[in-house]
C-alpha cells in the first residue's frame, strides 16, 4: 500500500476539506495527518491560533462531512519512522498550521524539501500563484483552484520552474442522504445563495421575476441582509434553508443556477450537478478538468443575465431536452468530480510530474 502526508490547517477550507475526504476514500493510500483536523473527523477544534486576528479559533464539523472521515490511525511519531518512505507529501494549503506542520516535518527529519515528492495545493479564492511557497518548498507541482484561462496554460512554467495544474472543488457525496429522490419535481425553479458576490443579486432577481410572472413553483432564497427589500417581489422569497434541506430541494427542482461567489470556483456548482436539475451556468472562466459542455452537462447563459428568462422558458417548455442535460450532468459528476475522482487526478498529475513524464492537457479536456 503507498503512503501520503496530508498536511493541513484547522481553519474550514472546502478544497483541502475535499482532498483529505478523497484520499480516505481510496483504499489504495495509507494517510498520515499533521496536524490531525478535528472538524472532518466529527469533532471540534479550539483554541488555534489566528494568524495576524486577535483570540481563538473554533471549526465545527461541517454538515458536508456530516459522514466524517475515520479517525487517522497513525501518531506523529509514525509520521517521522515513515519520513523517507512516504510515496506524496501534500502541503493542502500555505495556511499557517499547514506550514507550520511541513516546518516540523523537515526540522525533524532533517530532509531536504527539494528532495521530497510534494505537491502544493492552493484552494484559495484568489488566481495569484503564490510563488513564495513554490520557492520555500521546492515544489514541482502547484495545483490551483482559481486558474483563470486568460491568464495561463496548464503545464510547466519556466519562469516559476513548476508545473501548475488547475484543481476546482469536488462534490461531497459521502454526506449526501440516500433517501433523496431527484426524479419528483416539486418546484420549477430553485436557488438559494449566500451574498458573496454582487452579481448574485441579478441572478436571484431574474429567477424571481420569471417565477412570479409566470405563477411558478419556486423556492428562491438570498441572505435578508442582501440589498433587495425593495423589490416589489420581495415577499415571494422564501427562507435560507440548512445543508440537508438546502440539497433536498434543488434536487426536488427541475431548473438552478450557479454564479460565482467569493471565488470564481463556486461550490453551489458541484452540489446542483450532483443530482437531475438542470443547471444555468455562468463560465467562471477557470480551467476545469473534463469540463462541463454547453447543452450536454448544463446551460451556459450570459454574465448578463441577458438570456435568462429566454434560457428557463426553452427549458420548461422542452421537458425531455431539460431532463436529458440534467441526467448527463449527474453522470459527469459522478465520473469526474466527486472528492475520490478529484484526488484520482490529482494523483495522475502527480505521478506523471514527479516521475517525469509529459503531460498533455487534452487527456484532461483542458
Amino acid at each position: 500500500m503507498k503512503s501520503c502526508l496530508l498536511l493541513s490547517d484547522y481553519q474550514t477550507d472546502y478544497s483541502a476539506d475535499g482532498i483529505l475526504a478523497g484520499f480516505f476514500e481510496n483504499p489504495d493510500w495509507d494517510i498520515y495527518e499533521a496536524p490531525i483536523s478535528g472538524h472532518v473527523h466529527g469533532r471540534t477544534d479550539q483554541g488555534y491560533d489566528l494568524p495576524g486576528e486577535p483570540g481563538k479559533g473554533f471549526t465545527s464539523p461541517p454538515t458536508y462531512l456530516s459522514n466524517p472521515l475515520p479517525e487517522s490511525r497513525h501518531t506523529p511519531e509514525d509520521i517521522l519512522d515513515n519520513a523517507k518512505n512516504f510515496n506524496l507529501i501534500i502541503l493542502l494549503s500555505y495556511r499557517d498550521y499547514a506550514l507550520r506542520a511541513f516546518q516540523w516535518f523537515i526540522e525533524k527529519t532533517g530532509l531536504s524539501s527539494k528532495d521530497l515528492p510534494l505537491v502544493v495545493c492552493d484552494g484559495e479564492d484568489h488566481p495569484q500563484i503564490n510563488r513564495h511557497i513554490i520557492e520555500r518548498t521546492g515544489t514541482r507541482l502547484y495545483f490551483k483552484r482559481e486558474m483563470i484561462r486568460e491568464d495561463r496554460t496548464p503545464g510547466y512554467d519556466k519562469f516559476l520552474n513548476c508545473e501548475i495544474w488547475p484543481l476546482p472543488f469536488s462534490s461531497f457525496t459521502r454526506s449526501y442522504p440516500n433517501d433523496i429522490d431527484d426524479q419528483q419535481k416539486e418546484y420549477d425553479l430553485f436557488l438559494s445563495l449566500g451574498m458573496t458576490h454582487p452579481s448574485r443579486i441579478g441572478l436571484v432577481k431574474g429567477f424571481l421575476e420569471y417565477a412570479v410572472n409566470n405563477n411558478l413553483r419556486h423556492w428562491i432564497a438570498l441572505d435578508t441582509d442582501a440589498p433587495m427589500r425593495d423589490h416589489p417581489y420581495y415577499s415571494q422569497m422564501k427562507g435560507r434553508l440548512d445543508w440537508f434541506g438546502y440539497l433536498r430541494k434543488q434536487a426536488q427542482s427541475k431548473i438552478s443556477a450557479s454564479v460565482c461567489g467569493f471565488g470564481r470556483d463556486a461550490l453551489h456548482f458541484w452540489e446542483i450537478m450532483s443530482f437531475e436539475t438542470a443547471c444555468l451556468y455562468v463560465d467562471p472562466g477557470i480551467w476545469i478538468p473534463y469540463p462541463p459542455r454547453s447543452g450536454i452537462h448544463c446551460f451556459f447563459i450570459e454574465p448578463d443575465y441577458s438570456d435568462l428568462a429566454s434560457s428557463i422558458g426553452i427549458l420548461l417548455k422542452e421537458d425531455q431536452v431539460r431532463q436529458h442535460v440534467a441526467h448527463q450532468g449527474k453522470k459527469w459528476l459522478y465520473q469526474h468530480h466527486t472528492n475520490k475522482k478529484r484526488v484520482e487526478y490529482l494523483l495522475e498529475i502527480a505521478q506523471k510530474v514527479l516521475g517525469g513524464e509529459k503531460i498533455q492537457k487534452e487527456e484532461y479536456g483542458l
